[in-house]
């Protein structure tokens, strides 16, 4: 029991560099360790920061560690009722009835202490005011800043376009971790934002997302991913089918083999009713779908529809 007890004190006690290893990587490995023990902001993280930022103040990494203990420290999660069925692109954590037998969600909710995030923010930015070309560091905080802005990522989507010019001009040697980006890393990373705008759901997003979408098109005039966002943005937010069917059509137009481009011409045809439309891009579809399941389920619904005008 007392053996028991020790181990789960030292958990508690903050991990330090023995003097043979006082160096950046050595103080970065001391916090490490602390962290996978207490978490980003336990107890004896921050003095390790601070022992580490003055020992080697010009490490970018210590900012950026900084930057996850504030914003551990600013954050917090509450579980509160909402009317819709989704938030945030998630499903409820819980669904309860009232007192008419109605459903009643209840979300987990992430709420932010203003000063503490803006702590964390000023982290962040130094670390990349020392590192400018290190990616990681910049998407960090752009996804800290979709994280605060939650329904209305006005900041985040002013951020990645800031980013995207930042590459379209200066072409910088983006590193992750210390290792090279390529661009198709780098493009993929851009992708992964405007799906996290995309799924947030809400108008302010979908703006968020058309704005990157376009910024990304002008740059990569060549890449069916972007014109398929934009295809997406006016058939889901703004209900524009006809204007959504371009884009969508101009993707294809670039990459043949696209299966979102071709499942999106396919979904928007039976959400408008389009029955020649659909069994346009249907065929393409099925030849484009490796799940035998699903290819099937196509295949039935082509052969249904070869019987209708």
């Amino acid at each position: 029991m007392k053996r028991i007890i020790l181990l789960a004190l030292l958990a508690f006690l903050p991990v330090l560099p023995g003097r043979a290893q006082e160096d950046a990587q050595g103080w970065k490995a001391a916090y490490q360790r602390q962290v996978k023990y207490v978490g980003e902001a336990g107890t004896g993280v921050s003095l390790i920061l601070d022992k580490w930022e003055k020992a080697f103040p010009e490490d970018p990494a210590v900012f950026h560690a900084r930057h996850r203990y504030w914003l551990e420290k600013a954050r917090s999660v509450s579980l509160q009722p909402r009317a819709a069925a989704r938030y945030m692109g998630a499903a409820p954590a819980l669904t309860l009835q009232d007192s008419t037998g109605a459903p009643v969600h209840y979300f987990e909710v992430v709420s932010f202490s203003d000063s503490l995030f803006g702590r964390a923010s000023d982290a962040i930015r130094h670390a990349i005011a020392l590192a400018p070309a290190a990616l990681d560091y910049r998407a960090a905080y752009v996804s800290s800043l979709c994280a605060y802005e939650q329904e209305s990522p006005d900041m985040a989507a002013a951020e990645l376009r800031a980013l995207l010019d930042l590459h379209a001009s200066r072409h910088p040697a983006w590193t992750w971790e210390g290792g090279k980006v390529g661009e198709a890393d780098f493009c993929s990373l851009m992708q992964e934002f405007c799906y996290g705008f995309f799924k947030t759901g809400t108008p302010a997003s979908y703006e968020a997302f058309r704005q990157v979408s376009e910024r990304l098109a002008a740059l990569w005039p060549r890449s069916a991913e972007y014109q398929n966002n934009l295809g997406s943005y006016w058939f889901v937010a703004k209900r524009q089918a006809k204007r959504a069917l371009k884009y969508y059509e101009k993707a294809l137009k670039l990459d043949a083999g696209n299966l979102s481009a071709a499942q999106n011409c396919v979904l928007l045809a039976r959400k408008e009713g389009d029955v020649r439309l659909e069994k346009k891009y249907l065929p393409l579809l099925i030849s484009l779908t490796e799940d035998a399941q699903t290819r099937a389920a196509l295949e039935a619904r082509a052969r249904y529809l070869a019987d209708r005008k």
